[in-house]
């Protein structure tokens, strides 16, 4: 689990600009060190919460909708659901008879046992993922080549169809680790968590004011959908966000029923 310290200044090398570098470096330098850890058996969604899912949700509980139900580059029944706060997904994995996963169990399900910095391996390839350079065509080597496709090139977009990028699978056949859109997780975010976690099973930090985020967006480039990259840029109660949805986990084998909830075997 995290980067190695070459992992963490290659990421640096992004060439961040001057008034970024401290943010960056300060969200790098908490990707490490690198250590193991071990968990306990837990599933994890395939893919991430869909519109779909989430509608059933919403018509079975009453819970707000979220905040971009009708944005129609957003709101396909396939596409990821987005808009929500990490309390909304919270609520959805419970209603569920799920959870959100802790960020060592993201972790685990997006790398595998030997710490991959994609999902699919140690080489990056925008094919094998929905991030900037597959929206845009082209690559994005640097801070300023991603910048300018923003500028020049993005008016409007969002998440692809969850699993359409089957090639970019993780060794336990986890879909969407890397791009699409950024996940919440459990934890609350602490920048020095990992230099005194527990080696089995972490949890956190046990209070803060940020929740983690992992994997990507669509709108991102090489340097931030690494599988060990920690994010922390949207507040848990925000609802505004539409690079950001979510997957739960569950400790026992859920069996999901006809009205979108999972019955968890005994």
């Amino acid at each position: 689990m995290g980067a190695s310290l070459p992992q963490r200044i290659a990421a640096l090398g992004f060439g961040w600009p001057e008034e970024l570098q401290p943010q960056m470096a300060d969200l790098i330098r908490g990707a490490g060190p690198l250590h193991q850890v071990v968990l306990d058996a837990y599933y994890i969604d395939k893919v991430e919460v869909t519109n779909e899912q989430y509608r059933i949700f919403v018509d079975a509980s009453g819970h707000r909708l979220p905040s971009f139900w009708r944005d129609p580059d957003l709101n396909h029944s396939m596409q990821p659901v987005t808009g929500v706060s990490w309390f909304d997904a919270r609520t959805y994995c419970a209603w569920a008879g799920k959870r959100l996963p802790t960020e060592a169990e993201w972790e685990k399900a997006a790398r595998g046992t030997e710490g991959l910095a994609y999902p699919w391996g140690d080489i990056w390839d925008p094919n094998r993922l929905y991030s900037a350079e597959s929206v845009g065509g082209r690559q994005m080597s640097d801070y300023d080549e991603w910048t300018l496709w923003i500028r020049e090139s993005i008016t409007a977009g969002g998440p692809t169809e969850v699993g359409s990028y089957p090639a970019g699978a993780s060794p336990y056949g986890v879909l969407d680790m890397a791009g699409n859109v950024w996940e919440w997780v459990a934890d609350w975010y602490d920048p020095a968590y990992y230099e005194n976690a527990p080696e089995k099973n972490p949890k956190g930090a046990a209070n803060g004011t940020i929740k983690v985020v992992r994997g990507g967006a669509w709108d991102v480039p090489w340097a931030v959908a690494f599988t060990w990259f920690r994010e922390r840029f949207v507040p848990p109660e925000l609802t505004r966000s539409i690079v950001v949805g979510f997957r739960c986990v569950a400790d026992e084998p859920p069996i999901e029923r006809t009205d979108g909830r999972a019955n968890l075997a005994s």
